[in-house]
Parts: structure tokens; C-alpha cells; sequence
């Protein structure tokens, strides 16, 4: 069940990272 979460939390992390290149890059153009 720990594991579980610790994917799901990577998961979140990812997706935010993910998220803020695509801003980042939009702030750039």
C-alpha cells in the first residue's frame, strides 16, 4: 500500500514538472 503511494505521488510530481516546462516554455515565446 505504500508503494502505492509513493507511485502515485511521483506520478503528481512528474505531471507537475511536465506542466511547469510547458508554461516555462510558453513564457519564453
Amino acid at each position: 500500500m505504500k508503494n502505492v503511494l509513493v507511485v502515485v505521488a511521483g506520478n503528481i510530481k512528474n505531471a507537475m514538472a511536465l506542466e511547469a516546462s510547458l508554461w516555462g516554455g510558453f513564457a519564453i515565446q
